[in-house]
């Protein structure tokens, strides 16, 4: 039996940063927040022609992205930051990794933190998480749960259609992370 590749390389980054946002970045973000918020809906926000989605909500202080083929970035705010807590978080889309690797998103960095006007060192920067994706053609290939080596406590799902019993995916996470079927579709 053979399968053919079809891809291989990163499917998710994130990195954390040891900053702080500038205070006129921080102002910036507020008024756009407030704006997103009264409009129910995210607002532009534009730096050095970069535009960057404000939303109105967010698991941090601000919560900005820069489109479907760039990164999620969330930023604490300066003035009620948690000890010990990055200040800046980067999570990278997986179509810009896709088709740019991992060239493509240190550039698209580089290029975000020097519009948002915020300098770094590399000793601040933290790899927090990777994730890395093959994807095969391999139609006799069917998901085994059995197969999976697992840690204790993790949750371990199959994915069957109902009326021929065939395995379309078997999940194993602890958080509900991603997940990918046979047919190439990834949920979250």
């Amino acid at each position: 039996m053979e399968a053919d590749i079809l891809h291989s390389g990163f499917d998710g980054l994130r990195l954390t940063v040891q900053t702080e946002i500038p205070s006129d970045l921080r102002a910036e973000l507020q008024d756009t927040k407030l704006a997103a918020i009264a409009n129910i809906r995210e607002t532009e926000l534009e730096r050095d022609g970069i535009p960057f989605g404000v939303r109105r909500s967010g698991g941090m202080a601000f919560s900005v992205h820069t489109g479907k083929y760039g990164a999620e970035w969330l930023f604490a705010d300066p003035e009620n930051r948690a000890p010990n807590n990055p200040g800046v978080t980067v999570d990278f889309r997986a179509f810009l990794l896709a088709t740019g690797g991992l060239r493509a998103a240190r550039e698209h960095f580089e290029e975000c933190m020097t519009a948002l006007g915020m300098p770094y060192a590399d000793t601040q920067i933290r790899v927090s998480r990777t994730d890395f994706a093959v994807d095969i053609l391999a139609p006799w290939f069917e998901p085994n749960r059995e197969a999976l080596v697992l840690p204790p406590g993790t949750k371990n799902r199959e994915f069957c259609e109902a009326d021929t019993s065939e395995t379309h995916a078997v999940n194993a996470d602890k958080m509900n992370l991603r997940r990918c079927d046979s047919e190439g579709s990834i949920s979250v």
